[in-house]
């Protein structure tokens, strides 16, 4: 790897495929709990591609910029162009909640929803880096290296979440920018505070709690 640069790689299509698996599994298991004497009811819940403060996973598009960031380093970007549902945690984590009150409430609901982001935040993997970068008082920017040789990804991965916001009255709280800006307000804080007071700060802030 270059050492003056923080890699990044894309989903591939494995991902897609292991959540389809797992759709089948939550629904054999929704199909033996429907012949149990005692009712149990399972629902599943999909989110977009999450960010948010304290993510440090590998080959994730914020995670590596803020790794690039800290390291005053450029962040390599393989596909610019790529389109993902881009969305801050706390909505789909939002969405979760919504979705087991409804079933604590004895509601009957649909058995799967998506938590996804509105079309206002369909924005390419670029556009993404560029405004994150614009966040960080001294980035040092991008270097997107387009790879012709590598896997095909699907450009452009979404999912709808319209039967969450029917059935559940649920819907986003951020746009595609908001939850940039959120993400990089929580690790800045978490340097000048502790990564605890931040994730507390932003869970009041988003729930409107008095602190």
């Amino acid at each position: 790897m270059n050492p003056s640069a923080v890699k990044i790689h894309t989903e591939h299509g494995s991902a897609s495929a292991s959540k389809a698996a797992t759709e089948m599994v939550v629904s054999a298991w929704q199909t033996i709990a429907s012949h149990n004497e005692e009712k149990i009811v399972i629902c599943s819940a999909r989110a977009g591609n999450v960010i948010g403060g304290g993510d440090t996973a590998e080959d994730r598009l914020i995670p590596d910029l803020i790794r690039g960031f800290h390291a005053g380093e450029k962040t390599i970007i393989r596909n610019p162009e790529s389109i993902r549902p881009w969305q801050h945690v706390l909505d789909p984590l939002n969405g979760y909640l919504t979705m087991g009150s409804a079933l604590i409430a004895g509601r009957t609901i649909s058995r799967a929803f998506n938590f996804g982001p509105g079309e206002e935040s369909k924005l390419t993997v670029a556009q993404m880096a560029d405004y994150a970068c614009t966040q960080w008082a001294d980035s040092k920017g991008l270097d997107i290296q387009i790879d012709p040789q590598a896997v095909h990804e699907s450009g452009l991965l979404w999912l709808s979440s319209e039967l969450a916001t029917k059935e559940l009255g649920w819907s986003n709280r951020f746009e595609a920018h908001e939850a940039i800006r959120w993400t990089i307000d929580w690790e800045k804080e978490s340097m000048n505070s502790s990564p605890l007071a931040a994730l507390d700060r932003q869970i009041f802030d988003f729930y409107g709690v008095q602190r």
